[in-house]
């Protein structure tokens, strides 16, 4: 079975859950260029790169279009915490995605204290 949604001259294709996965770095890889088109594109807002790190605050109140995206398999932790940081600091919604370190076979890491939490909502 195939359904297919069409989006201007993007189809999405979702195949039988047979089929093998897309290799993951393709994709991380992907997902990045297409912030950096989205932040090429800013009249307001701000985006870094740094090393398989893209941050990106656009200014919508959707925390989908902010935050913090990892899509390098060895980054750094550090580096991720000071753009959550940066990214809590335009007071906007925000998110962070990330990829699992080492496969399939990894084991999620538990959430860093010093990570910002999101702004409330006044």
């Amino acid at each position: 079975m195939q359904a297919s949604a069409g989006f201007g001259k993007i189809a999405v294709m979702i195949d039988s859950a047979a089929a093998p996965l897309p290799d993951a770095s393709r994709v991380a890889s992907a997902l990045g260029a297409t912030w950096a088109l989205l932040a090429e594109t800013l009249e307001q807002g701000w985006a870094r790169h740094d090393d398989g790190i893209y941050t990106l605050v656009t200014g919508v109140p959707i925390a989908s279009l902010n935050g913090v995206w990892v899509v390098g398999e060895e980054v750094d932790a550090d580096v991720v915490a000071a753009s959550l940081a940066s990214v809590a600091e335009s007071r906007v919604p925000f998110c962070l995605e990330a990829r699992r370190r080492g496969g399939s076979r990894a084991r999620p890491s538990p959430p860093r204290a010093n990570w910002p939490s999101p702004p409330t909502s006044p």
